[in-house]
């Protein structure tokens, strides 16, 4: 039995999103394989691949470029600044006028 030093012992590699969700993706993707193998019922099978291409699909032709509220950090708190600025001056829309503008989104 080979005897590791302290420094071997404590090398590890760090994938970071996996450190930072807690998600293990490979593992993720091999317990979905071993439970979808246990699955008799071919239309279930089939079912569950046609929602995971529709889902692979759907992910594809979303384009985040375009997704609302793209904002930094800072753009953000700027934003929420000018917002209570508004509030606390009176600015702003009534339920009224909302859901008359909401026609033309």
């Amino acid at each position: 039995m080979k005897k590791y030093s302290d420094s071997e012992e404590q090398k590890q590699t760090v994938n970071e999103p996996a450190a930072a969700y807690g998600l293990d993706l490979n593992s993720l993707k091999v317990e979905t394989v071993q439970s979808v193998m246990q699955i008799e019922n071919p239309r279930i099978v089939q079912e569950i691949r046609d929602y995971a291409l529709r889902l692979m699909q759907e992910e594809e032709e979303y384009d985040y470029r375009n997704a609302p509220c793209q904002f930094t950090v800072e753009e953000l708190k700027e934003e929420l600044r000018k917002s209570r600025e508004d509030s606390k001056a009176g600015r702003g829309y009534t339920t009224e006028e909302v859901l008359a503008r909401r026609n033309l989104w």
